[in-house]
């Protein structure tokens, strides 16, 4: 309940600048499309060390969808001197611009922008054998991080059994910082970013989504079809 809680205060959030042509009538919502990302589920099935999930939603609003996004992750590993443990949680949203609004099955190309942040801990337990001194061990954590950064993405859904939809994304992310306030050590990984110590990543996932429809979405008509018509509708008024 509040990962869908963060989701719709978020779409609500951005849909503030689609409200004067909504109450036109020229804006109106149509659909929305709730979906899970399919690599993270793949990298979970046959990783035990990893644990990701992402849930995503967009609101379809004429040529444009108010998208966000809610993921968790968990990684742990163990080498032969050192213990790894990173557990955390991320939040996007953004808009993306549909390529395909006149699409008679609803097919999408689109891209986009999001803004992305990520909040987690992390913890290091390494170890020293020294056969001249003494061995040495250490616990060493960050906790409370947080890190944020921007994603623009571009991709493409496609429509294959009634309301639902297959797709994929590719991204890049960059902009990134982190709050590294109290932290005891440089992070290694972020949730939802990748790791910390390149200032840009690229990413491609794979979508499934189903679409939930509002209405019926009103076709897209550009400019010169629209300017037409107001002229027929006055000429027939004279």
């Amino acid at each position: 309940m509040k990962t869908l809680k963060y989701i719709c205060n978020a779409l609500l959030l951005i849909a503030i600048p689609f409200s004067a042509q909504a109450q036109k009538g020229t804006v109106m919502p149509s659909a929305l499309r709730v979906g899970t990302d399919l690599g993270y589920i793949g990298v979970s099935l046959f990783d035990p060390e990893k644990r990701f999930f992402e849930f995503s939603a967009d609101l379809d609003v004429y040529k444009f969808f108010l998208t966000a996004d809610y993921g968790t992750a968990s990684w742990s590993f163990n080498q032969e001197d050192y213990e790894y443990d990173n557990k955390g949680s991320y939040f996007k949203a953004g808009v993306d611009y549909n390529l395909l609004a006149r699409d008679p099955d609803l097919n999408v190309i689109y891209f986009g922008v999001k803004y992305a942040m990520s909040h987690f801990n992390e913890s290091l337990n390494y170890s020293i054998t020294d056969p001249w001194y003494y061995d040495y061990s250490k616990l060493v954590k960050n906790s409370d991080m947080g890190a944020s950064w921007i994603e623009a993405n571009f991709g493409m859904k496609v429509r294959v059994w009634q309301q639902l939809y297959f797709g994929w994304a590719g991204r890049i992310k960059f902009a990134r910082k982190i709050q590294a306030d109290g932290s005891e050590w440089n992070t290694y990984y972020i949730p939802g970013y990748g790791y910390a110590e390149s200032e840009s990543r690229w990413g491609f996932n794979y979508q499934i989504s189903y679409r939930i429809p509002f209405r019926d979405k009103p076709p897209y008509k550009p400019k010169k079809i629209k300017e037409e018509k107001v002229a027929e509708d006055a000429s027939s008024g004279q």
